[in-house]
């Protein structure tokens, strides 16, 4: 199970704006894609819960793709904060991403397997990006 920590808020600067990180605008666009993986993978998964659960035999499989799924739709909030937890959630969820693979496969559930790859691939993006996480956002001066 995942917990969710709580986000970190960006600094403000006087103007009122978030103050841009040293990346710019490529990481930002770099947040925003991997917010929009997670929260793609997330809809994916939920969907599959739902359908395993209205499939009687594979119900087990569907309640638990459900719950991951509800508690994976917090992340691509935290992640658009910067939230330097977040490398952190991703570094330990192979053994998660595993367990869901191997259930989901003896529910019969093979296309949770290509779900877990996709998850796999969301998380390399995001531990390979893991500055953006981790730096300090810097405060712009008012030159007004």
């Amino acid at each position: 199970m995942i917990e969710t920590p709580v986000p970190h808020a960006p600094a403000v600067v006087a103007s009122g704006q978030h103050a841009s990180p040293s990346h710019g605008d490529e990481g930002e666009q770099t947040l925003r894609r991997l917010a929009d993986y997670e929260k793609v993978s997330a809809i994916l998964w939920l969907c599959l819960g739902v359908f395993q659960v209205v499939m009687v035999i594979t119900v087990i499989a569907g309640v638990w793709n459900i719950h991951a799924a509800w508690t994976r739709l917090k992340l691509p909030g935290l992640i658009r904060a910067r939230d330097p937890d977040i490398p952190a959630i991703y570094e330990g969820r192979t053994t998660q991403l595993v367990l869901i693979g191997v259930v989901n496969v003896v529910a019969g559930g093979i296309i949770g397997i290509a779900f877990v790859i996709f998850d796999f691939i969301v998380r390399d993006m995001v531990l390979r990006n893991r500055d953006l996480f981790t730096e300090e956002v810097v405060e712009q001066e008012d030159d007004a």
